[in-house]
């Protein structure tokens, strides 16, 4: 079968990542490029690249004959530009969380279901030797009876010194809840089913427009009852940064830490750190993007999980018995 052709639209951090996983692939042409930061268009696509370059993701779509978009905008805009990629029938990537609301996701779902093509998210977490690993010990039952999992996101400062842009400390769009917890939200879902009775804590800032600085949330698994979910997080304090999703069971406890380290502990015994093997996991997850375009057995995560994960995210967020504390 011939070169995948693609279009990416949103050249941040996160994108231009994707964009060199896209570029190692052999099946993958990256033909087309959209930022509205020009020095940073000029700078991506360069010399070298081949790719047209545009400012106007609808310029792009118009004239340059791609069969995948990978969207990574702001959440603000998932909705109206992923709408005008699946009316031209184009197989459509998207970054997380899928939309900025519930009823936005929803509607993106259904347009692409109906659009009949290849949809995914960019959960890259699901493709770290780190979680390969954690997922071993969950289908070997090493844990044993699951009892709990918590979260847990740690930041001395919000955003990180790495991250920063005009959206990202927003309460509009940003904040880690939306950033960071997607990620293990789509993992509690992939192994244990959805959450339900989601009951949280925020905190905010006397700024309206400043994003939350602290969440304390509790839920159950739909599937066990039993199993409660413990969300901790916090911004702007004496904190060191983590960011971790842990199992714990009667036999045993998995903790995934900075997204790419295991740590494993028997009953009774500390933590200890599990070796891996290093893998360039943006390459299998475009690896997987292309095996779904293909027709081929792949393991991709569709807009219909997206959605679940956009709807304890909500819940979260907006929960109607939720505290909202404000502090300077």
């Amino acid at each position: 079968m011939g070169e995948i052709k693609v279009g990416i639209i949103g050249l941040g951090g996160v994108g231009s990542a994707v964009k060199r996983a896209f570029e190692e692939h052999p099946a993958i042409e990256v033909a087309a490029l959209c930022d509205r930061n020009a020095s940073l268009l000029v700078e991506q696509a360069g010399r070298e690249s081949g790719s047209a370059a545009y400012s106007d993701y609808r310029m792009m779509l118009e004239r340059e004959p791609v069969d995948l978009v990978y969207l990574a905008v702001p959440p603000k805009f998932h909705h109206p530009i992923a709408f005008d990629i699946l009316k031209q029938g184009k197989h459509l990537l998207c970054e997380k969380p899928l939309a900025n609301s519930l009823i936005e996701a929803e509607e993106m779902l259904q347009a692409a279901e109906a659009a009949g093509v290849m949809h995914a998210m960019n959960f890259p977490t699901l493709y770290r030797p780190a979680h390969r690993a954690f997922a071993k010990l969950l289908q070997e039952e090493r844990l044993g009876e699951l009892r709990r999992i918590e979260i847990k996101a740690f930041f001395p400062q919000w955003p990180r010194s790495w991250q920063r842009n005009e959206w990202i400390s927003t309460r509009e769009q940003g904040g880690f809840a939306r950033e960071v917890l997607p990620h293990f939200l789509h993992l509690i879902r992939h192994h244990c089913g959805a959450a339900c009775e989601v009951v949280s804590r925020m905190e905010y800032p006397k700024d309206p427009a400043a994003c939350e600085t602290g969440l304390t949330a509790f839920a159950r698994l739909a599937s066990d009852p039993g199993v409660s979910i413990v969300i901790d997080g916090l911004s702007g304090a004496a904190v060191q940064e983590e960011a971790s999703l842990t199992f714990y069971g009667t036999r045993g406890r998995a903790k995934l830490y900075n997204w790419s380290r295991l740590l494993w502990a028997e009953e009774g015994e500390e933590f200890a750190e599990v070796a891996l093997q290093p893998k360039d996991h943006l390459l299998e997850l475009v690896d997987h993007v292309v095996r779904a375009i293909r027709g081929q057995s792949s393991e991709i995560v569709t807009f219909r999980e997206g959605v679940e994960v956009q709807s304890t995210l909500e819940a979260l967020l907006n929960h109607r018995s939720s505290e909202r504390i404000l502090h300077p």
